[in-house]
Parts: structure tokens; sequence; C-alpha cells
């Protein structure tokens, strides 16, 4: 263990390319679950070569749907914020957001998908107010239409 020390591989906040507390403040050991809400922010899931193509952007929705569903609970929506929209806080850009049906499927896909590794990415989860997720759902009209069953 010594030896993987800064490297990444223990997923240590600390190590090289883990960061604790970037979004929301969560701590290292996992996403703030007395703030959740049905809506589950995944940070860093993307990168930026993916978010820039139409085309994987659908794919990971598609495929985040279902392994949501698969895994963690009914969702009924999923906006990726893609970068650059007019109106988009800076913060926001770049995540992948999926609203659950419950707050429970919410809870447990936020910490299912804590630190999971997306390539070198390692994914962070956070909670969003309902009333956000609406906000960010007029910013991506054609993103508007609720996950399909």
């Amino acid at each position: 263990i010594k030896q993987c020390e800064g490297t990444g591989l223990l997923g240590f906040a600390g190590d090289a390319g883990v960061s604790a507390g970037v979004f929301g403040g969560a701590a290292a050991s996992g996403p703030d679950l007395s703030k959740a809400t049905c809506v589950v922010a995944i940070r860093q899931m993307m990168s930026p070569a993916e978010l820039a193509d139409d085309t994987e952007c659908k794919e990971i929705a598609e495929e985040t749907k279902d392994k949501c569903e698969e895994d963690f609970g009914k969702v009924v929506h999923i906006i990726i914020a893609r970068p650059g929209r007019e109106g988009l806080a800076e913060e926001h850009g770049g995540v992948c957001f999926v609203r659950f049906q419950d707050e429970e499927g919410a809870k447990k896909a936020a910490t299912g998908l804590w630190h999971l590794k997306f390539d070198d990415r390692v994914v962070e989860t956070d909670f969003l107010g309902v009333e956000n997720f609406e906000a960010l759902a007029a910013l991506y009209p054609e993103q508007t239409q609720p996950a399909q069953a």
C-alpha cells in the first residue's frame, strides 16, 4: 500500500488525480447523504471530447440511464450539462445529472458511483435540488424529453 500512495490507485484524497470535496464539499468518504434529493450530479464522468460530440453524449446518456436503472432505481430524466451553454453555471458544466423517481434510488447511485473510475477520471457525486434541475432542463430543451422506460 505504501508504494501506491500518491499514485491515484488507492483513490484517496491527495493522491494523483484524486481530489477531496471538489463538488459540494463532499468528503473523501463519499457524498453527503444528509443533502440527498432525487437528483444526482455525476462529475468527471465524461471527457471534453465526449462532451463535444453529440453522438457520444446521447450514447452515454442512454448507457447511464440503463446502468442506473439496473443498479439503483427508476430514472425519470437525464441531463448532460454540456459546457458553453448561455446561462449555465460554470460548476455545472460537464456534469451528468440523473433524476430518479425517488430519493432512495438517488442515494444508492450517489454512493455506488462515488470514486468509480472512467478512463483516468475519478467520478465524484453529489445532489442537486429539483428546482435547480428544472432550471437546467430549461437550458437544454433538446434534452427535455424524460428518459424512456
